[in-house]
């Protein structure tokens, strides 16, 4: 998923929004060849184990030796921890909390850092939204396990030479995070 050409990568995590959507293909030109024409995409996220994508997101970005994480993995990690408020009592989840905590120790150094990108702050946003906000089970374990990155985060965060959209997320997101409010974003 993180090598294949955006357009496929954005088609595949695309999580339809209504019932409409849901039945929607995206037409697109992906291969090229014998076999070149037009095919019909379709997002896959019924099909997801959200816990076994970020496990193997995880696997990669360490094996890798990642200094920080790029677009494709940022877009594959926010994909995967999209939670359907309207199923928040989805007992699969419940049952792999421990593992989701695990892996946010794991990889939240790479989360907070994406959060002084321009370009990947609102996403960074999104995935530490599920872990220290959305999903309960994991919730004060998670913001517990970032104080430390968090304060250093933002020494960063409030240098000069960062850009003024990446503060003003994360002040959004504190706001939102400590006031309780149900949106964060813009």
């Amino acid at each position: 998923m993180l090598n294949v050409a955006q357009e496929i990568r954005t088609d595949v995590l695309h999580v339809p929004e209504g019932e409409s959507d849901e039945k929607q293909f995206c037409k697109q030109a992906y291969v090229a060849g014998a076999s070149a024409g037009k095919y019909l995409s379709f997002s896959s996220y019924q099909y997801w184990d959200q816990t076994k994508i970020i496990q193997s997101l995880e696997k990669i970005i360490l094996v890798n030796d990642m200094e920080n994480l790029e677009w494709p993995h940022l877009e594959v990690f926010k994909a995967a921890c999209r939670l359907d408020t309207a199923l928040s009592n989805d007992e699969h989840l419940k049952d792999h909390a421990s593992e989701w905590i695990r892996i946010f120790k794991s990889l939240k150094n790479y989360i907070f850092i994406s959060l002084c990108d321009r370009d990947f702050s609102d996403t960074a946003i999104e995935i530490l939204e599920t872990f220290t906000w959305k999903f309960r089970e994991v919730r004060d374990q998670c913001l517990d396990e970032s104080l430390e990155i968090m304060i250093k985060t933002l020494q960063l965060l409030y240098q000069p030479d960062i850009e003024g959209e990446c503060k003003d997320n994360i002040q959004r997101y504190l706001r939102s995070l400590y006031f309780g409010e149900d949106d964060c974003q813009k």
